[in-house]
């Protein structure tokens, strides 16, 4: 019967649901449910503070006139990609009348995935078998539910491009829709046209404002600003690292924020720390890490534990190949790929890297199991003890710029192999402590000391270099370390200390029989005895380096003695004598390419106008 036939105005309905009108039973057909476009919506975090970079950019989702972009929210893991995602998503979900998506991508199973979006737009793809055939046919059902509704769709937890297997399809599915990726890599193949968001730690504010949300602004946190910043430090103001801190002193009343701090300030119970709940495996930094970590293969896992005897702010492919016992070509294309997974962070310096504190913590946790540690660190040390020594060697001569280049580049990992070295009591290690500050031909980090007027460090240095030549029974490197303590204090002007410190030198020297050690240290003190003004007594110490250095025949010392001899002379008004001492001189460190041949080549000439 074709309804258009029947007026059933005024009928009603009976409790079957079929129309009576006049006695009569009309069976009506059932009539389709209302459709509502689907929320598969992230929980947004009640603790999410800052991001408000990220956050104006994402919101160009959606917006009038703005062509659908895709986003890959990008960094390393426990930086928060997760809530950016969900939040931004919550703040614009308005604007997505055809509806939101959600696939978490670790546990996806993307054939089921695309047969639940067909059926939340009304559609059957169950006979469908080709993955993407079915992909293709999501899509052009999505279009034929909402034609031009917008749709959004968050593919979470990307880890690297081992998942572009899984999102390929899914973004095919998804071509006319609007998408955030979250991924712990900078690059993915599948998403090579997709706006990059590359998070970064949070800042001192923001680091302040998560531990006042976590622990709802406990009356523990009064006064107590500086050492919450503290916490930030010690774990790079990681969201996650910060949230799971926060959780601990909220779940611990007995703690107050400098005992946590304490707490993390051990390496060895950082990660034991950062995790919250009862199985630490659930939700801690240690469980996140390996999440990466089982993604590499064994070599790259060896490769990546070893880089934790790393200790300074960065490193290079060179260091690299050094500590992992690699070759540089192998550590290069390493470095690149744990730089783009976010397992390490690209340093602010050209082709340098670093690891984030935690994951340095998950290493070295690694290395002490392998018992692997010690030997790590030694390579660690050795290779910057020869970087120390090699360019310290340059700091007199024309190389004098390029290597203290290398040196101000590479100084906190000096002091971190230095410190490692005056911490062990191997052998090797006490070889090391005195080759850092007496290592190579002019006292390894001696020159960029007193070039940089450090002087409480190199003091400290020559300190624990002197214990370990006594530890090894090693006189020779303990006169040359007691000599060169003579030159700290003539720099800073102690002449009577200074004096002190060279007499022992010359003694102990002397009993070794290091000839060419006493020259060198005569000519100190007689620069000494020069700034002190007793210009007859520098004169005297100076003639006696110089009858040394002539009967070694060693050129170098020779004309450092007759420059120094030359400028008494010109203070005494000698300038005859003065001139000759000083041609000798300059012909030797012009061609030495002497870091003060051009400064002295231009005295030169002055003096010898005065002359004329």
């Amino acid at each position: 019967m074709n309804m258009g036939d029947i007026n059933i105005t005024g009928g009603e309905l009976d409790s079957q649901g079929d129309m009576v009108f006049g006695g009569k039973h009309v069976h009506l057909p059932p009539q389709a449910p209302e459709w509502h476009p689907p929320k598969q919506m992230l929980n947004v975090l009640p603790t999410f503070v800052g991001r408000q970079r990220a956050l104006q950019d994402l919101a160009t989702l959606g917006a009038i006139g703005v062509t659908t972009p895709r986003f890959l929210i990008a960094g390393v893991g426990g930086l928060g990609k997760t809530s950016l995602a969900a939040q931004i998503t919550h703040e614009i979900k308005s604007r997505f009348t055809g509806g939101i998506l959600l696939a978490e991508i670790p546990t996806v199973d993307v054939f089921l995935k695309l047969g639940e979006w067909a059926e939340l737009y009304d559609g059957d793809v169950t006979k469908i078998q080709g993955v993407n055939q079915r992909a293709d046919r999501v899509r052009d059902i999505i279009q034929q539910r909402v034609g031009t509704k917008r749709v959004l769709a968050v593919l979470d937890g990307v880890v690297d491009e081992s998942d572009d297997a899984k999102l390929a399809p899914l973004l095919r599915a998804l071509r006319d829709c609007a998408v955030i990726v979250t991924s712990r890599a900078r690059q993915l193949a599948a998403i090579p046209d997709a706006w990059l968001i590359q998070l970064e730690q949070l800042n001192d504010e923001e680091t302040w404002q998560l531990f006042v949300r976590v622990t709802r602004n406990d009356t523990r946190l009064e006064n107590q600003r500086a050492h919450v910043l503290e916490i930030g430090e010690l774990v790079e103001c990681l969201p996650m690292a910060l949230d799971l801190a926060a959780h601990q002193l909220a779940d611990n009343s007995s703690w107050s924020v400098a005992y946590l701090r304490g707490l993390l300030q051990d390496e060895i119970r950082q990660l034991e720390i950062l995790h919250w709940g009862g199985d630490e495996s659930e939700r801690g930094i240690r469980a996140l890490i390996r999440i990466s970590y089982k993604r590499l293969t064994a070599d790259e896992q060896t490769f990546l534990d070893a880089l934790g005897a790393f200790a300074g702010i960065d490193f290079d492919a060179h260091a690299a190949a050094a500590v992992c016992e690699t070759d540089f070509e192998t550590a290069r294309k390493r470095l690149a790929k744990l730089r783009r997974i976010s397992v390490i962070q690209e340093s602010a310096a050209p082709e340098r890297y670093k690891l984030h504190a935690l994951m340095r913590a998950f290493t070295r946790e690694n290395l002490r199991a392998a018992k692997t540690d010690s030997a790590a660190q030694l390579r660690m040390a050795t290779y910057y003890c020869d970087i120390a020594r090699e360019n310290g060697d340059k700091l007199d001569g024309s190389e004098i710029d390029n290597a203290l280049a290398i040196l101000e580049a590479e100084i906190a990992n000096i002091s971190a192999g230095q410190k490692w070295a005056r911490e062990n009591e191997t052998r090797e290690a006490r070889e090391l402590t005195r080759d850092y500050i007496a290592g190579g031909k002019t006292g390894a980090m001696t020159h960029y000391f007193s070039l940089r007027a450090n002087w409480a460090e190199w003091i400290e240095w020559s300190e624990y270099g002197i214990a370990a030549c006594r530890a090894l029974d090693d006189e020779r490197g303990e006169g040359a370390i007691v000599g060169n303590l003579g030159l700290v204090y003539a720099d800073k002007g102690e002449w009577d200390k200074a004096i002190e410190f060279y007499q022992q030198s010359l003694v102990t020297k002397e009993r070794v029989g290091d000839v060419q050690g006493m020259a060198q240290t005569f000519n100190n003190l007689g620069l000494v005895y020069a700034d002190k003004g007793e210009w007859d007594k520098a004169i005297e110490l100076y003639q006696q380096s110089l009858e040394i250095s002539e009967r070694l025949g060693d050129v170098v010392g020779i004309s450092i003695t007759e420059w120094n001899i030359g400028e008494l002379y010109e203070k005494q008004g000698k300038l005859d004598e003065a001139i000759r001492m000083m041609e000798r001189a300059i012909i030797v460190h012009e061609r030495i390419g002497h870091w003060e041949a051009p400064k002295n080549r231009a005295h030169l000439q002055e003096l010898k106008r005065k002359l004329e």
